[in-house]
């Protein structure tokens, strides 16, 4: 583990920020804020969901709540050293003093990385325009890397109403199906930052009912999709799910969508995606049917008729695609 500041600075993948020469703006600002983003992220940590890394140190709690689902708990220090009741037996002592030692990195990782990546946005930024919240005696010293950034956003920063209203309509464009789903996390993601830097802050419901909205006006693409979606529980739902979520459901999609995947050309895509639904169905039926207990007589007949049911409908669309199979060249 990299210890000192300079030693985490290096290990960065922005060692040295973009350079922002007279007075900051906006997008200067934002360019600065995603490198240390960066940065902060690719610090490993076992602190909040163990995949951001230390991402909090230059996110709001608001925002940090959109990219993670598990909340983040800033370590405090141990105090000077381990306490250790009288009686304690040896075991008791070599645990109390493993436990204080982890505390205490924990603590040194989390200011340290908060202290490196200061020190790189001290650097990056004229301290004329930083000067507004310098302690007389200690300087920078008690200031955090999210404090600076709001000073920033807040004195050099800010954007207008009508820009923010601009942005709400980028967030909410429709989705363009013939493009790659990575598009829709893009804009949703770029409209946020844009927002938080407005001082608008979405949380992260209304990020997610938003999207959920974008991908149901689609139709029937996310149709089934939506529905799973909706029987995830409300502790589960973080962006990184909703992302996975929908990724797959679109990578399914064009695959079945594909020319030629149920052997004929030209089909219908509406029906090709109803048959993708009730095959899926169909498949979580059999395995139902397959794990049922014999001994138990009422459930086994009403999974049989469930299936029944979906095996007729599974026919009835076959026989629709059936149908629309272009007549044979001779």
């Amino acid at each position: 583990m990299n210890t000192t500041i300079e030693q985490i600075i290096d290990a960065m993948p922005h060692p040295t920020l973009t350079r922002i020469t007279g007075l900051p703006s906006c997008k200067k600002i934002r360019q600065v804020h995603s490198e240390l983003n960066a940065n902060a992220s690719s610090i490993q940590s076992t602190l909040g969901d163990c995949v951001n890394g230390l991402l909090y140190l230059t996110l709001t709690p608001q925002q940090y709540a959109t990219v993670s689902g598990v909340p983040f708990t800033v370590p405090v220090h141990p105090g000077p050293r381990s306490v250790i009741p009288e009686n304690a037996s040896p075991a008791q002592i070599a645990q109390l003093k493993t436990a204080y030692d982890m505390m205490t990195n924990v603590w040194l990782e989390y200011t340290n990385t908060d202290k490196a990546l200061k020190q790189q946005l001290l650097r990056a930024v004229e301290d004329i325009y930083l000067r507004d919240i310098k302690h007389s005696m200690t300087g920078y010293a008690n200031v955090s890397t999210r404090r600076l950034l709001g000073h920033l956003y807040s004195k050099y920063g800010r954007i207008t109403p009508e820009a923010l209203k601009e942005n709400g309509n980028r967030m909410r464009k429709s989705y363009d199906m013939s493009q790659p789903i990575q598009t829709l996390w893009v804009q949703i993601q770029e409209a946020n930052d844009y927002a938080a830097a407005g001082g608008v802050l979405y949380s992260l419901r209304q990020i997610l009912d938003i999207v959920y909205t974008l991908l149901a006006k689609t139709g029937h693409h996310f149709r089934y999709a939506c529905r799973e979606w909706r029987r995830v529980r409300a502790a589960q739902r973080t962006w990184q799910q909703f992302k996975n979520h929908f990724t797959k459901a679109c990578n399914d999609n064009r695959t079945y969508a594909s020319i030629g995947d149920f052997g004929y050309a030209g089909v219908n895509h509406v029906c090709g995606a109803e048959m993708v639904e009730y095959m899926q169905d169909t498949q979580e039926a059999l395995a139902n049917l397959a794990n049922a207990s014999v001994a138990d007589k009422a459930l086994m007949t009403q999974l049989v008729e469930n299936n029944t049911k979906i095996v007729a409908q599974l026919d009835i669309l076959t026989a629709q695609l059936t149908q629309k199979k272009p007549a044979t060249q001779t």
